[in-house]
């Protein structure tokens, strides 16, 4: 919610929902919904694959949810089973797509080599096929899928701390205001915008279709 209201984004307020299906008749009154994590019951998928369906935009972290899978392979992203890196050996995201429009323009540039923040990644669910965006060690942390005239972007960590601390990073911030933004597109068009503890089961989403 902090890093959807920084100044700039365009985004006035942020609202939040324990639920998609809480959500109900107010999906129609939102662009983008961030799902933070939690079980994923039959009726959440249902609403949230109509939401994108209808050209909505959905940003989703990583869970240990069975339905989850369920929702991602209708966007094209076929979620594989968590793993979890050695104790002493944490993962890192070794390529980004910074062509991509959800990443153009963000990495500070060095005369030899591209600055990218990592955080040290403890767990990972990976999904394959879709767009990938970033990509670790051990799979993909940052892929794209459609599904109707809608998008999704998934993040393959969770944001309680056994999956490592994405959620605190530079990274975190830049990828959640660039989504909002990303997601809110035509999907024929790019997006151009600067950079600027949940509750389990969270979702929330911004109100209003304004441009960053």
């Amino acid at each position: 919610a902090t890093a959807l209201a920084l100044p700039g984004t365009g985004r006035e307020s942020v609202r939040r929902f324990p639920t998609v299906a809480a959500a109900g008749s107010s999906l129609s009154a939102l662009d983008v919904i961030v799902v933070t994590g939690g079980e994923w019951s039959s009726s959440d998928v249902a609403q949230a694959s109509q939401f994108i369906e209808r050209g909505g935009g959905l940003v989703v972290f990583a869970s240990e949810s069975p339905s989850l899978s369920t929702l991602l392979s209708s966007a094209g992203l076929m979620l594989q089973d968590v793993q979890n890196a050695p104790a002493d050996k944490p993962w890192s995201i070794r390529t980004i797509d910074e062509t991509h429009p959800l990443f153009t323009g963000v990495f500070k540039t060095t005369r030899d080599r591209k600055v990218v923040e990592s955080p040290r990644i403890k767990r990972l669910r990976p999904a394959e096929g879709g767009s990938v965006i970033a990509e670790t060690d051990a799979g993909t942390f940052l892929s794209e899928g459609v599904i109707g005239n809608g998008r999704v972007v998934y993040v393959g960590v969770g944001l309680d701390g056994s999956w490592g601390p994405f959620g605190g990073t530079g990274l975190f911030a830049a990828t959640m205001v660039r989504a909002a933004a990303y997601l809110t597109m035509p999907r024929d068009q790019g997006v151009d915008v600067g950079t600027a503890g949940r509750a389990p089961g969270t979702r929330s989403g911004p109100a209003d279709r304004r441009p960053p």
